[in-house]
């Protein structure tokens, strides 16, 4: 009886990854985070839902936890948060002297960096200390840097540490 069922979770399975198998693609990493996302997922709402061990519910917060990062890093969430304090024009003009050739110029309108720089004081003050000479939309881009690898290294540290409890 217990291959029957194992034979119609298994078609279960195929049913539900068939949409992110059909999608995936060898191109870059967010492919391999969809997987790892997608896997995660079920594992956490399986984990949590069956609650047979006494951290049952709090490794599924941890894997929901995961899954979160993991949405944030193909987002680029944290790559690209510095622009929420900058604003900027962008102009296209036509160069005189080429057929067909444009120049783009950037005209900053506005930018609170202070604001940015607020809310990541360990890391600002690192960055400033240590490149004081760059302005504050680099520093603003490093931090931001920063702050995407360090989610990619909270990822896998927490795989790391956490996978061997992810079990029922």
């Amino acid at each position: 009886m217990w291959r029957i069922r194992y034979f119609f979770e298994g078609v279960k399975n195929i049913i539900r990854w068939i949409p992110v198998i059909f999608k995936d693609k060898d191109w870059d990493q967010n492919f391999i985070y969809e997987i790892l996302k997608t896997k995660i997922k079920h594992q956490a709402k399986y984990i949590g839902g069956k609650n047979r061990h006494l951290s049952s519910k709090r490794d599924s917060e941890k894997m929901m936890l995961c899954y979160r990062l993991i949405d944030k890093a193909q987002e680029d969430y944290y790559g690209s948060e510095w622009f929420e304090y900058y604003s900027s024009k962008i102009n296209v003009v036509p160069v005189k002297n080429k057929s067909n050739g444009y120049e783009l110029t950037v005209t900053e309108i506005s930018e609170r960096f202070s604001e940015y720089f607020e809310k990541y004081p360990r890391i600002y003050n690192q960055v400033n200390s240590k490149y004081n000479t760059l302005t504050n939309k680099e520093k603003a881009i490093l931090i931001s840097n920063i702050n995407a690898a360090r989610c990619n290294k909270i990822v896998f540290k927490l795989i790391e540490t956490e996978i061997n409890n992810w079990w029922d």
